[in-house]
């Protein structure tokens, strides 16, 4: 499936050198994930907008200024860093259809309807709330499960008072 970066960073040649500034930083860090290091390169929660690099020499890592220029090989080992976060951290693409294209919804009595895309507000909410499909079989599976869910609400197993 294909991912939606959530750390992209724009180099700019300058001379033989390379200036870079990250322009977005979406990776979902937590308590468990404040920081992610990868061949000697990492990003840490706290600075969102910096690279560190491991320095040998003093046994740890060092902070690198975006407004340091940096070497075509240190730019390529920047670029191996971004793809593995990318592909080890990056959002699933929903899927989402064209304008004037057909998808299919649950409607209000639960039944599974469908409608062309036009970028409305109601197009958009169903699509903000997953309830957005590109086929019938895809919105039968989750008809199933909403049927069930609503079963165990009046069976009082789920939302009553305790």
């Amino acid at each position: 499936m294909e991912k939606e970066n959530v750390l992209e960073i724009e180099f700019q040649k300058v001379w033989d050198m390379w200036a870079w500034r990250v322009v977005k930083n979406d990776i979902p860090y937590s308590k468990e994930l404040k920081e992610i290091e990868f061949n000697g390169i990492k990003v840490i929660n706290t600075h969102k907008n910096s690279l560190f690099f491991l320095n040998s020499f003093e046994d740890g890592y060092e902070q690198l200024e975006d407004f340091e220029l940096i070497l075509k090989d240190e730019k390529l080992e920047i670029e191996k860093f971004i793809r593995y976060v990318n592909q080890k951290y990056g959002i699933p693409k929903r899927w989402r259809v064209e304008k004037g294209k057909k998808y299919y919804f649950l409607n209000t009595e639960c039944e599974i309807r469908n409608i062309w895309e036009d970028k409305t507000k109601e197009d958009e909410t169903r699509y903000n709330l997953g309830n957005y499909f590109k086929t019938e079989e895809e919105a039968q599976k989750v008809k199933e499960e909403l049927d069930k869910f609503w079963e165990r609400v009046r069976a009082g197993e789920i939302g009553g008072d305790e």
